[in-house]
């Protein structure tokens, strides 16, 4: 028999990201019954445990040649194993990795996992063609149908998740499934017997643990030790090895018991070890709520876990640990207050955390990681005050934390990660920058970020992260030129952006994060060739904007940067081009009309969100092309209500503290007031 270094390579679209997480864990947890193991077969003796496996695109190094990491994986791999989804069918690196394996290794050791769609249909087909039918010694797909593999399917109205596992395993074991199921269904009663009764016989233990509390403290303290040495052990080792069904029930038991006894317990004085205890176990017991989706008691469970630490610390002031626990805790808090739009919580969490690392740096002499530690403080602090419209304490967050940065990475000139957070923190600085009115300032801090991202393509060309936040660099140089009227070079900048970002979407078809880069760089790229006049070009490109923006929002609808400031621009931009290719006042009405669709829907998300500037802008102007259709047809009050409409968008995004700076919104405004002035849209070649 061959040796091979993963017993299976599991093949996936980058949408099915979440089953393929979970059958990698499902089968390197999975254990084979004692019974089985050593049992020859036709696949040799048969293993006690089905690992390791190779899950694509997440086992290879950061930097290396992707294809040929992904051949070398393949050829190293007994079994082929294809999650299986319309997303999947469509999957180049998916059919490639078929392909590969079908003319390099043996075709039978092909297994499939449905997970959505329906094989053999006109609009949810689940099988690659490359499943389906001859491979060419080239990789090339011949037009010759050929028999489906294997196939389970994980789905509820299918095999269901536990079923369509051990359909899977039995073929990696070389076993009978029927075997395989019964064993297996022993082997859980067995457990649930087990776990169920420990945990009611621990929730009899706490139980009679709080009356020793109140009655002998002494001797209940050494008892709540163990007992609670206990219930983190159960937790914390049960969690994630137990079937997602079988785990909210049980867990679910005990997190509900454990929560009652540390309501009780909380009343009594804890030393640091209990403290310590308490604070883990709350972590815990938050990570269980959030899995059985009680999102409310998660947060007041984290909330809880981070009071405790801060009273292990007002214990140790000075302890490293337990100040790097406690400022990572108060960011994680910040981010879910972000969340809730409670941004004075957001910001009060993010100050404290920026304390506390700087005092980490202090204790730490310095040392790298308390750096890194302390410039993501800054730039999470910098985050939630930009949500504000405090754009000159974002400013100053952001510059400490590029001081910090820079230092590192001149004392590791090769460290990528660093590399990464100085260009992801550029990134955030360029943006403070555009919002305060600094366009200068914004374009050099765009300017820097695209040299860090070359310089790690420089080491890396490869690097598909690398190139997709070079693009994206791009994009936004090629805007702030078309802001300060510089529209050929803004027209170059945006086809180079263009260009990079197709490419990096072919190289991975399904990678939604690409395909809004795409879609947001022919979106500025629309803008660059209607300046220039080039009214083709800029219908062709809107018209791919607006496509792909869609898509995006019909894959995850709640998605906010997509339905709001991504869609809207596009859809605009098209309508706007529209106006402007229009001969005469009726067509450049026509062309005007569907704005007040989109309009509306772009004014009710900006109320919904009133701080979110980018969508301020877009609204207001879809408002303002609302106006302008109206004036066109005689209706003034109509287009003075719409303008006006389009002044209170914008003035609503800001505030007496923080007024309007940025150059796209204070020229709109102007526009705004010259339409009020006039009641007239601007005449010349079309309108809009």
């Amino acid at each position: 028999m061959a040796e091979f270094r993963y017993k299976a390579f599991i093949s996936y679209a980058w949408a099915d990201a979440k089953w393929g997480n979970w059958l990698h864990k499902a089968l390197e947890t999975y254990r084979t019954p004692k019974a089985l193991v050593g049992k020859e077969t036709q696949l040799g003796s048969v293993p006690a445990r089905l690992h390791p496996l190779f899950k694509d695109r997440e086992e290879q190094a950061a930097g290396a040649n992707v294809a040929a990491a992904l051949d070398a994986a393949l050829g190293d791999s007994e079994f082929l194993i294809v999650i299986c989804s319309p997303q999947s069918a469509r999957s180049q690196w998916v059919s490639h990795e078929i392909a590969w394996f079908k003319t390099h290794r043996d075709p039978a050791h092909i297994l499939a996992l449905i997970v959505d769609g329906e094989p053999g249909s006109a609009n949810a087909e689940c099988f690659s063609p490359a499943l389906t039918h001859k491979v060419l010694a080239d990789l090339t797909i011949a037009d010759v149908a050929e028999h489906a593999p294997l196939a389970a399917d994980a789905r509820d109205s299918g095999d269901g998740k536990r079923r369509a596992k051990l359909k899977l395993a039995a073929a990696l074991l070389g076993v009978g499934l029927d075997e395989l199921v019964r064993r297996d269904d022993r082997r859980r009663l067995a457990r649930m017997q087990a776990i169920v009764g420990g945990s009611l016989g621990l929730a009899a233990v706490m139980s009679g643990l709080t009356v020793l509390a109140i009655q002998a403290r002494n001797e209940a303290e050494v008892q709540r030790g163990q007992a609670e040495g206990l219930v983190e052990f159960m937790i914390g080792d049960l969690r994630g090895k137990l079937q997602p069904k079988v785990q909210l029930e049980v867990l679910g038991i005990i997190a509900d018991r454990a929560k009652g006894y540390y309501d009780v317990q909380s009343h009594y004085r804890m030393d640091a070890d209990a403290l310590g205890r308490r604070a883990r176990m709350l972590d815990l017991l938050g990570a269980i709520e959030e899995d059985r989706g009680h999102a409310d008691a998660s947060e007041r469970l984290y909330k809880e876990s981070s009071a405790t630490n801060g009273q292990l610390l007002a214990l140790q002031p000075d302890n490293p640990a337990l100040i790097s626990t406690q400022a990572t805790s108060l960011q994680r808090l910040g981010m879910i207050d972000l969340q809730h739009g409670d941004l004075a919580s957001a910001e009060a969490d993010m100050q404290e955390a920026v304390r506390l690392t700087t005092r980490l740096v202090a204790l730490r002499a310095s040392d790298g990681p308390s750096l890194d530690e302390q410039s993501s403080a800054f730039t999470n602090l910098a985050v939630t005050q930009l949500k504000q419209r405090k754009f000159e304490p974002a400013g100053a967050a952001l510059q400490r934390a590029l001081a910090i940065k820079r230092g590192v990475l001149n004392k590791s000139p090769d460290d990528r990660q660093a590399w990464f957070d100085l260009a992801l923190t550029l990134a955030w600085a360029a943006e403070a920058a555009t919002l305060n009115g600094d366009d200068d300032a914004s374009l050099a801090a765009r300017r820097d970020e695209e040299k860090a991202y070359l310089a790690l393509l420089a080491a890396s060309p490869d690097d598909l992260a690398a190139s997709a936040g070079l693009t994206r660099s791009r994009v936004k140089q090629a805007a702030a030129l078309l802001q300060a009227g510089q529209t050929q070079p803004a027209l170059g900048m945006a086809r180079q952006a263009v260009d990079a970002a197709h490419k990096s979407l072919a190289a991975d078809a399904d990678n939604t994060g690409m395909a809004e880069d795409l879609a947001g760089a022919q979106v500025v790229l629309g803008e660059a060739e209607l300046a220039n006049g080039n009214f083709a070009q800029a219908a062709q490109v809107a018209a791919e904007a607006v496509e792909l923006a869609e898509r995006l929002v019909k894959i995850e609808p709640s998605n906010a940067a997509w339905n709001g400031s991504l869609l809207g621009n596009a859809r605009l931009l098209k309508i706007r081009v529209a106006a402007r290719s229009a001969s005469g006042a009726a067509q450049c009405s026509t062309a005007l009309e569907v704005a007040g669709t989109e309009a509306e829907r772009l004014e009710t998300l900006s109320a919904a969100r009133p701080t979110d500037t980018r969508l301020a802008l877009v609204a207001a102007r879809g408002q303002l092309m609302r106006g302008d259709q109206a004036a066109l047809l005689g209706s003034i009050a109509q287009a003075r209500t719409a303008w006006e409409g389009s002044a209170a968008i914008l003035r609503r995004s800001a505030s007496p503290a923080s007024p309007l700076k940025d150059r796209d919104s204070l020229r709109l405004l102007d526009r705004i007031k010259e339409r009020l002035k006039s009641g007239i849209t601007p005449g010349g070649a079309g309108c809009g």
